[in-house]
């Protein structure tokens, strides 16, 4: 019997990526005036190189703070002992940073409508997604999108709970605010390790949102028990109610 859904953020109900390079190109220029005023010169090009990198290593090893990521990118542009930059500047970086993604983030289609139909079937629905690294701005980002009115519950993976969604503990976190079990929940997200093999070791029923740069053998890996694409999402409501009524899918 299928209660709840429960979904991610980034990726999954918004475009929180495609204005990644905007935000890069913000904080590389806002750097680059730094460095320039000790007059060390970088190559915008490098930094911005360096900006992508770290920001997919990052997001791969569940480092989040971006404080850590502005330092790294300066160090592995200058090859040599590194320019300590001062904590102002860091966090004018990471505010700098979020600031550009909150300007342009952007729902994905039917979203609203999926929501508003999954709660007139009466499911119960909430939101597990990790922490940005800026204690408060992932819940400002989500009630920027108007989308924290449709949820009976959102859990922020690392302020909210002590791991982030590597780890069980936030999946069963909500679980436990809502009242149901992990089997009686439906998990949707876009990102094959965190938000379908967690959920599904815990015994929840998965639904992958495939993007074009996920990875084929980690998709394969994941053994979502479902795979749509974005384009797709209003799909959704009737999926989880033929789950809930035990008619083939």
């Amino acid at each position: 019997m299928v209660k709840g859904v429960l979904f991610d953020f980034d990726g999954t109900l918004v475009d929180s990526f495609s204005c990644r390079q905007k935000a890069h190109e913000r904080v590389c220029d806002y750097l680059l005036t730094y460095m320039s005023s000790l007059q060390v010169i970088i190559p915008r090009e490098r930094l911005l190189k360096a900006l992508l990198y770290i920001e997919k290593e990052m997001n791969k090893r569940r480092i989040y703070d971006r404080d850590k990521w502005w330092q790294e990118a300066i160090n592995r542009c200058l090859k040599r002992k590194s320019i300590r930059l001062p904590p102002s500047i860091v966090r004018e970086a990471s505010i700098l940073y979020w600031k550009t993604i909150k300007q342009n983030t952007r729902l994905y289609p039917n979203v609203k409508s999926m929501l508003k139909e999954l709660r007139y079937n009466g499911f119960l629905l909430g939101l597990v997604s990790d922490t940005d690294g800026l204690p408060g701005m992932k819940m400002q980002r989500i009630s920027l999108t108007g989308l924290d009115r449709f949820f009976d519950a959102i859990i922020v993976a690392g302020e909210d709970t002590r791991e982030t969604k590597s780890h069980p503990e936030p999946f069963l976190r909500i679980c436990d605010i809502l009242g149901i079990s992990p089997k009686e929940c439906v998990f949707v997200g876009d990102d094959p390790e965190v938000d379908i093999y967690i959920p599904k070791r815990l015994g929840m029923t998965t639904i992958l949102i495939k993007k074009a740069d996920n990875d084929l053998k980690e998709i394969n890996k994941s053994l979502s028990d479902y795979i749509i694409t974005h384009s797709e999402i209003h799909k959704i409501p009737e999926l989880v109610l033929r789950l809930k009524q035990g008619v083939p899918c």
